[in-house]
């Protein structure tokens, strides 16, 4: 006969569950921009002008690409309407169109930029 197992006179007590460590928060908008931190006020603005004149210049950039590429697309249509390609100049009328479009586009953005970086220029050289 097999021996009886000896039953346990004191049951382990389980350990305490640990505390889950609390999620870290997020930063809010205004600490992103630098508002709440060690640095003076006049420095955040000063860093968010430079981050702004960068935008406006990759803007630029960029318009000016879209410029070259209506005055391809413009040179692509002569060529296929002399050589009578209708379906094809349609075509590249609409991106013609759209092309304009975007570029409408980037100097509104650009134009919307620039007006900020006057704000913060003036918020930096008030007293």
């Amino acid at each position: 006969p097999r021996p009886k197992p000896k039953p346990n006179p004191k049951p382990k007590p389980k350990p305490e569950p640990k505390p889950k460590p609390k999620p870290k928060a997020k930063p809010t908008p205004l600490a992103k921009m630098g508002i709440g931190r060690s640095k003076p006020l006049k420095e955040v603005l000063r860093e968010q002008k430079r981050q702004i004149t960068r935008a406006v210049r990759e803007m630029e950039r960029e318009q000016r690409g879209l410029e070259k590429q209506e005055n391809q697309l413009k040179k692509d249509i002569k060529k296929a309407c002399e050589a009578g390609q209708m379906k094809s100049v349609k075509i590249m009328a609409k991106d013609l169109i759209r092309t304009k479009n975007y570029i409408t586009r980037f100097i509104e953005m650009k134009s919307h930029l620039q007006g900020v970086s006057l704000q913060l220029q003036t918020v930096i050289l008030s007293p």
